[in-house]
């Protein structure tokens, strides 16, 4: 069983240090990632370079992103019946309590202080494994069959995949 990650985030040393901690992973995964919404719209509705994305079996959602706001992204995604099942931890550098209420509020399974360093993201990357690689049982993503997608657009039919590796 190969683990998949779609990172969502527009600071790519979160990106890098998310990917220097999973490389001690003993589970076999894959990390995905894209640097703002409308790319990870994309990615999951399997658009544009897209189309044969894979689906993720865990996102991890930046809370503040430009163009599409990340709170629209995670209302969007739990909303869809092909991917509500998909755990989302929102990650975010604010601890206010009003950003982790909406987060809550708008169906995020967790919501984290994004990781600053290292150290720390080689703790949230344990969690990860410990919660939602090793316990979590997460259902088989639902074939795409509905004629609209979470941004309100038809889906790409027969477009080539680049870049997916």
């Amino acid at each position: 069983f190969m683990f998949r990650v779609l990172v969502v985030d527009d600071n790519p040393t979160i990106v890098s240090l998310l990917r220097e901690a999973m490389k001690d992973l003993k589970q076999r995964h894959s990390l995905y990632d894209v640097a703002d919404g409308l790319t990870a719209l994309d990615f999951l509705n399997r658009r544009s370079q897209y189309a044969n994305a894979p689906r993720p079996d865990l996102i991890l959602l930046s809370m503040n992103l430009q163009q599409v706001k990340s709170l629209d992204i995670l209302r969007g995604i739990k909303a869809d019946s092909a991917l509500r099942n998909i755990p989302v931890i929102v990650l975010s550098s604010s601890i206010n309590p009003i950003d982790a209420r909406q987060a809550y509020d708008s169906q995020a399974n967790c919501y984290l202080q994004k990781p600053v360093d290292l150290e720390r993201t080689c703790l949230l990357v344990k969690a990860i494994r410990a919660l939602w690689m090793d316990f979590a049982l997460i259902p088989p993503s639902v074939p795409q069959s509905r004629s609209k997608l979470i941004d309100g657009t038809e889906p790409a039919s027969g477009l080539p995949a680049t870049g997916i590796s």
